[in-house]
């Protein structure tokens, strides 16, 4: 079979790229191979060589940074196809260097010998050496001057001659003056300049021959206690701290010590009184304790005290009232076990109008009980009783007078118990606080719960020639008044003496009036005011057949300011009690001149003992006036009174209008020598017969001055608060018939300490 074929060949060939070389064919594979490009490359940096599409190689100028491999240029660039340079300045500032450049090594210096100059222009003839400026010959500068300095001046050459002769002849003494001459040169002359010789320890150093001789050694004593001075030649005074003792300046520091250089206080002086009452300081400048009482609340650590509080430095509680409610227990407060309850067998009052036994704490009633007397002593007798005070159960302590004395005591409806006897004359008695205080010439103190036959809890108290007549307490002391025979004739003064818990007089006050041959001036009464500041005691002065009513204040101090009262008329003072709100009433007798009718008179007085006002009431008998006068727990006033139309109770208000009048009694024979207000209202007494049945009696009124509940009638079971209506021109009573009652009182009756009733019965302030 025939035709064409074409089997692969080998040998030269053209890839059709005129920039390739020795193209050939590939005879297994049966096509052209390229061979190498074509090297356009003409080793010039400033060209950009490459083959053309036409054949043959191009090379176009190029820009740039090139090296034209000579030393002597610097920034070489490409520029039109050709690489140069900017030529190098070699030269290195140098006069002493030849400057020059080679294509090969760069910039060459090379040393010369040429003239220079050194820049001083005090040298001469300077020339190059080294490649450095080597200087000539000094210029010769010489004023032939012993006291000049030879100098030349480098920048212009100019011969400078300085004095130097201070300088070169000071020898360093301050104690010479140094001079020159130019032609001998330096001297030295001594002076009397001041110096230092170099030690801190000395003061007005001087120069003497040429010398600093020392002055006075300097005073390095700063006064201090607490540092020890001394002077060191080169730092001068040294204080130095030590620990001795000192004085801080107070005196209320101890032990004062140095500490640092200074003085340090030491411990506080104790001034602690261990009293919680008081505020302890110490007097800086005297170093006494200074106490100052203060008036918080405190706690005396007895549990029969309440409300503790401080007063005068003292820690004082107000009593704890150990009151069940049972008045068939007796209650008292004990400091180990507090308030006790025991019960007891008294008569007790049920009511107002009934009294029953007590029995195992109970009251068992008993049948109705009549006030009019539950006790009346038979026989004949001079002496009397004196009411001493009454207990809760209402039992009446009194004492019978006489050279022996007896006190009794009687609860209601029983019979007369004698509880101990005493020697003396025993005038009167109080129980007050728990205490018995009794006396004539002597006093007996002592626990009135625990008295029996023999007194053993009484103590006794000798005063001398005093009789006591009166007494009470102050601030819990016991306080008495009475007379002290002072002379002859059994001649008086009033006296009142106070005595402290330990039964040693505080002080006694004698009255300022002179004792005169049958003169008797006698303090019967007395009270203290509310505050406690003062106390008020009353009686009168006798001389011949006329009286003078004396009333006398003192304060807490003993000092004693008296008075009489009631001017040329027949008057004396029988009792004062002090009211809660302040101040006192005194009542007594007032007799006007040319009268025989003694009338009745009240006296209102301040805390002080100042009369505010007084008031007389005549009375139709020949009353002797009050002798008596009680407050009650709420307040009221009831006084008793004695003469011919017989004894009488008065209760009164406080601006002392007559609330009611209760006679009884012996007619004109009746005489009360004391009452005392029970607990609820009604009052009790003691009194005598002085004819007819001469004999002492006790006796028993409801709080209205009524006998019995059937006299009292609708009054027996009403209290004293229920009638009051509050208004001050009313005086409030009640009638058996129709209970309460308020009568106005006439016009001008005082209502208040400044108050009075008008026509309309209203109260006016004036």
């Amino acid at each position: 079979m025939g035709g064409c074929s074409a089997a692969p060949a080998s040998g030269p060939c053209s890839d059709g790229n005129p920039c390739t070389l020795g193209d050939a064919c590939d005879g297994k594979a049966a096509v052209c191979v390229s061979g190498p490009a074509l090297n356009c490359d003409d080793n010039n940096p400033c060209t950009a060589d490459a083959c053309g599409k036409a054949g043959g190689c191009d090379h176009a100028p190029a820009s740039g940074a090139c090296d034209d491999g000579n030393a002597c240029t610097a920034q070489d660039g490409c520029a039109n196809g050709t690489c140069g340079g900017v030529v190098k300045a070699c030269s290195d500032g140098n006069a002493c260097t030849d400057d020059t450049c080679l294509a090969d090594k760069g910039c060459v210096y090379t040393a010369n010998a040429a003239p220079c100059s050194d820049g001083d222009a005090c040298t001469l003839g300077d020339t190059c050496t080294a490649t450095a400026c080597a200087p000539g010959v000094s210029k010769v500068c010489d004023d032939e001057n012993l006291c000049t300095a030879n100098g030349c001046d480098k920048a212009s050459g100019n011969c400078v001659f300085t004095d130097i002769g201070a300088k070169t002849c000071g020898d360093g003494n301050p104690c010479t003056d140094d001079a020159c001459d130019k032609e001998v040169g330096c001297s030295q002359t001594a002076n009397a300049a001041k110096c230092t010789d170099n030690n801190l320890c000395t003061s007005s150093d001087a120069c003497k021959a040429g010398k600093c001789v020392p002055g006075p050694l300097f005073n390095c004593d700063d006064g201090e206690v607490c540092t020890d001075d001394s002077c060191d030649a080169k730092q001068g005074c040294v204080k130095v701290a030590n620990q001795l003792a000192c004085n801080d300046g107070s005196a209320c520091t101890l032990i004062d010590v140095c500490q640092g250089g200074a003085c340090v206080a030491g411990a506080p002086k104790p001034c602690d009184d261990k009293n919680p009452c008081t505020v302890e300081a110490c007097n800086p400048v005297t170093g006494a304790c200074e106490v100052t009482p203060t008036s918080q609340s405190c706690t005396d650590g007895n549990p029969c005290t309440q409300f503790d509080q401080c007063a005068g430095g003292k820690c004082v509680g107000a009593l704890v009232l150990c009151d069940d409610g049972n008045v068939c227990t007796t209650d008292a407060c004990t400091v180990d076990k507090g308030c006790q309850s025991v019960p007891t067998t008294e008569v007790c009052a049920a009511d107002k109008c009934t009294t029953g036994k007590c029995s195992n704490g109970s009251c068992v009633l008993g049948p109705a009980n009549d006030y009019a007397y539950f006790h009346k002593a038979s026989g004949a007798t001079t002496t009397e009783y004196r009411v001493a005070a009454t207990a809760q159960d209402g039992t009446v302590y009194y004492v019978h007078t006489g050279n022996v004395s007896s006190l009794s005591r009687v609860p209601l409806g029983d019979l007369p118990q004698t509880v101990c006897t005493l020697p003396g004359y025993v005038t009167f008695m109080e129980m007050s606080g728990g205490k018995l205080l009794l006396g004539w010439q002597e006093a007996y103190v002592g626990d009135a719960t625990a008295l029996n036959n023999s007194c053993p809890k009484l103590q006794k108290v000798t005063f001398g020639s005093v009789r006591l007549y009166g007494a009470t307490t102050w601030g819990g002391d016991p306080v008495f008044v009475g007379e002290q025979v002072v002379g002859p004739g059994n001649t008086t003064k009033p006296v009142i003496v106070r005595i402290d818990a330990s039964l040693n007089v505080k002080w006694t006050s004698h009255s300022n009036y002179a004792a005169q041959l049958g003169q008797y001036n006698i303090f019967g009464a007395i009270a203290v005011d509310a505050g406690e500041q003062h106390a008020v005691a009353v009686g009168y002065r006798y001389q011949g057949l006329h009286y003078d009513a004396l009333l006398a204040t003192v304060d807490a101090s003993g000092k004693l300011t008296e008075a009489l009262l009631g001017g040329p008329h027949t008057d004396s003072l029988g009792d004062i009690a002090a009211l809660p709100g302040g101040g006192f009433v005194a009542v007594g007798g007032w007799t006007p001149l040319g009268d025989t009718v003694r009338d009745l008179w009240w006296l209102r007085l301040d805390p002080k003992g100042a009369i505010l006002w007084q008031r007389t009431l005549p009375s139709p008998g020949k009353e002797d006036g009050l002798v008596d006068v009680v407050r009650g727990d709420d307040g009221a006033l009831v006084a008793t009174g004695l003469g011919d139309t017989g004894a009488a109770l008065i209760a009164i208000d406080p601006w002392f209008n007559v609330t009611w009048k209760r006679p009884f009694g012996l007619a004109s024979t009746t005489f009360n020598s004391a009452i005392a207000m029970h607990s609820d209202g009604s009052v009790v007494g003691l009194g005598r017969n002085l004819s007819g049945d001469p004999a002492p009696f006790t006796f028993r009124r409801d709080q209205w001055g009524y006998p019995s509940c059937a006299a009292a009638g609708l009054c027996a079971t009403i209290p004293r608060a229920a009638c009051d209506d509050k208004d001050p021109c009313t005086t409030d009573t009640c009638e058996p018939t129709t209970g309460c009652v308020h009568k106005k009182l006439p016009s001008g009756s005082r209502c208040g300490l400044t108050a009075f009733c008008d026509a309309s019965a209203k109260c006016v302030a004036q």
